[in-house]
Parts: C-alpha cells; sequence; structure tokens
C-alpha cells in the first residue's frame, strides 16, 4: 500500500470537504423559488411557516380570529446574498383550496425588525411595512436562514411566542436575545422533519 492508515484518512476527509463545498455552493448560487420554512425549538419540531393576516405564524392551523391564513413557499434570487429579498407565494394548492390567492405571488416580502426588542416577523408590500423593518439580509448558512447584519455578523435571533391557539405560535425577531415569557428561540430551516413510517 502506497499511503499509511493516516494519510488515506487525511485523502477521505478531504474528499469529503470537497465535496460538501462544491454542493454548498451549487446550491446557494442559483435563484430558488418553492422553498417551504421549518421552524424547530423546544416545543416545536418541524412545523411550517405561514401567512396570516401580514403575520408570520408557525404550525399547521390559523390562529382564531384572524382572516385570511395560507401556506406558503419562498423565493428569493440568491440564498446567499445579503442583498436579495425573500419574497412568498401562497400555496393554496397544497390544501385542496382552488380559490384565488389572497396575494399576487412575490408581491410580499418577508421582513423582521432587527434593531427592535422583540418584534413580530411578517410580511409587507414596499407601502405597507412597519417603521425600521429590513427585507433584506436573510442568507441561508447550509440549511438554516440566518440575517446578516449591516456589521456582517450572521444572526440567529428567530423567536416563537405563544398564541390564544394550541400548537400555533407567532415568528419573532428578539434582537437582544433576553427571555421572554411565553417565547423560546427557533431556528429557521429548509429541512422539512422527518416522517416515520411503519
Amino acid at each position: 500500500m502506497f499511503f499509511g492508515k493516516n494519510a488515506a484518512a487525511c485523502l477521505l476527509t478531504l474528499t469529503g470537504l470537497s465535496t460538501v463545498l462544491a454542493s454548498s455552493k451549487e446550491a446557494t448560487s442559483a435563484t430558488v423559488s418553492g422553498l417551504k420554512i421549518y421552524a424547530y425549538g423546544s416545543d416545536i419540531n418541524g412545523q411550517p411557516v405561514f401567512y396570516s393576516d401580514g403575520n408570520a405564524y408557525i404550525g399547521s392551523v390559523a390562529p382564531p380570529g384572524t382572516g385570511t391564513s395560507v401556506n406558503i413557499t419562498f423565493s428569493t434570487t440568491d440564498t446567499s446574498s445579503p442583498h436579495s429579498v425573500w419574497s412568498i407565494s401562497a400555496n393554496t394548492t397544497s390544501s385542496g383550496d382552488s380559490s384565488a390567492p389572497p396575494f399576487p405571488d412575490n408581491s410580499l416580502s418577508f421582513y423582521i425588525v432587527p434593531n427592535g426588542t422583540f418584534t413580530a416577523a411578517g410580511f409587507g408590500s414596499n407601502a405597507s411595512l412597519p417603521s425600521g423593518s429590513v427585507t433584506s439580509g436573510f442568507i441561508l448558512f447550509g440549511k438554516q436562514i440566518a440575517y446578516k447584519g449591516d456589521d456582517g455578523k450572521l444572526l440567529l435571533q428567530f423567536w416563537a411566542a405563544a398564541t390564544n391557539a394550541t400548537g400555533v405560535w407567532g415568528l419573532y425577531w428578539n434582537a437582544a436575545g433576553a427571555a421572554i415569557d411565553g417565547a423560546f428561540p427557533v431556528v429557521l430551516k429548509t429541512t422539512a422533519p422527518t416522517v416515520l413510517t411503519i
């Protein structure tokens, strides 16, 4: 054998690393549409992010007392660029709903208020965004959604807050990262939960 055990292990590691780097570059350099986002946290194991009356929620049922609620998919021109906007489209076909979507495809953008203390994340057009909100800065860090601040730091300050419905949480940005009663940190991922079949 030409290589010792350690040399062979190093070559295998480098081969695997170069494959991961090449595939992650390929996955993040093109326009992406139809992207579903799921939340993971202490009480949430892969629940989808959805639209309800302009706000972002986590779960599979609409909160009581809201008007328009719909499953969504995300689109962006470049998941690795903090300058790209993440817009949404209503995913009415997945629920068997044949009615017209509540908003035109890609007309609303995902936003957070990065300098707020604990503020709801949501969806809006340029004319309807709250003061201090941003619609760009979001990137994929592996399979996680991160926010890249003006200083270049990647921030993961998404939180879920309980609503008046079991199994439904509001999605918030917690700039300070301070503990909030009834809320906990979550990670937003493009990875769907594993479904076990027996």
